[in-house]
């Protein structure tokens, strides 16, 4: 069941991601340029992601600490099955056009939002006093 539970949250951090995109690609980018709006838009979607693993961390239920950490690495797994898949099959990229996008130094934040989505049900645990 916490599985389940887990990839329901983590498809709310899908949508957000998706529409974090879109967004970017239609709002920010135009009037910020790509190279401001891209790390403007990863660090909306960090935020997307505290604030989604804040407000329903308390769904899990009664659960001990290392949980909240498996809940993290299933979601980073999914999140990089995803993108990478993704990418391969819709947008004709291959590995080696994504690991690129790991290298924060191009303004790409994507390695954070990794981290943030692998810590976050940690963390926000953590800060709720759950274990």
């Amino acid at each position: 069941m916490l599985v389940l539970k887990s990839l329901a949250v983590w498809i709310l951090l899908l949508i957000g991601a998706m529409l974090n995109g879109f967004a970017r690609e239609q709002f920010l980018e135009p009037l910020l340029g790509e190279s401001i709006a891209l790390p403007v838009s990863g660090l909306i979607l960090c935020t997307w992601i505290i604030l989604i693993c804040y407000s329903t961390i308390t769904f899990y239920g009664k659960i001990p600490e290392n949980a909240y950490k498996a809940i993290g690495a299933l979601w980073l797994g999914v999140t990089l099955a995803f993108e990478f898949t993704f990418a391969n099959l819709t947008q004709d990229r291959s590995w080696s056009d994504i690991i690129p996008m790991l290298n924060p130094l191009t303004g790409n934040l994507m390695l954070f939002v990794l981290l943030i989505t692998a810590i976050s049900p940690w963390g926000c645990a953590k800060f709720k006093k759950l274990f």
